[in-house]
C-alpha cells in the first residue's frame, strides 16, 4: 500500500470525494479487505488512523485506532462541536516527521456507519480528547482538507 503524494492530496477537490452507498452491501467485503491493509499500514508506520483519500480512493471513510487499541472502520463520518476549541500539534502519515498546529474541538458528537457481522451499522456517540482529534483530522481528509492547509507548520 502506498500513500498518494501530499501535493496531490492537497489539490483534490472536495466535490470529487464521494460518500459510500450503504445500500450496496456487495461492497462490504472489498471495504473490509482494504481496511485490513490500511490497519496494517498504520501498525507498520506507527499511525493512529488512515483515510481512504490518502491512498487515492476518493471516498469518505477511514480506519482509526480505538481506545481499546483496536481499529475501527468509520464510514461517511460527520461531527458536531460539543465544546470549545483548542490548539494541538498533529502529525499525519502524509506528512512524515512534520507537525502542524491546528485548532480542534475538545468534545464532539459524531455519527457514522461501520461494519459489523457483514452489515453496515449506524453509530452515534460522543468523543473527547485524542479520539476526537483523530476523528476530526480524518474527517477533514474526507472533505478535501489537510493539516498543512488548515494549520501552521511547527
Amino acid at each position: 500500500m502506498k500513500l498518494i503524494e501530499a501535493s496531490i492530496l492537497e489539490n483534490i477537490p472536495k466535490e470529487d470525494i464521494k460518500s459510500i452507498d450503504i445500500g450496496d452491501v456487495t461492497y462490504i467485503n472489498d471495504l473490509k479487505g482494504l481496511a485490513g491493509q490500511m490497519f496494517q499500514y498504520c501498525i507498520d508506520n506507527k499511525g493512529e488512523a488512515l483515510s481512504a483519500v490518502q491512498i487515492g480512493i476518493l471516498e469518505t471513510w477511514f480506519v482509526m485506532r480505538t481506545i481499546e487499541k483496536e481499529y475501527a472502520i468509520v464510514i461517511n463520518p460527520s461531527y458536531y462541536q460539543d465544546g470549545s476549541r483548542y490548539r494541538v500539534i498533529e502529525g499525519c502519515l502524509s506528512y512524515p516527521d512534520e507537525g502542524y498546529v491546528v485548532k480542534r474541538y475538545k468534545r464532539i458528537k459524531v455519527d457514522f456507519w461501520t461494519i459489523h457481522d457483514g452489515d453496515f451499522i449506524y453509530q452515534k456517540e460522543s468523543m473527547m480528547g485524542y479520539a476526537a482529534e483523530i476523528f476530526q483530522h480524518e474527517t477533514d481528509h474526507g472533505h478535501g482538507k489537510t493539516i498543512a492547509q488548515i494549520g501552521k507548520k511547527r
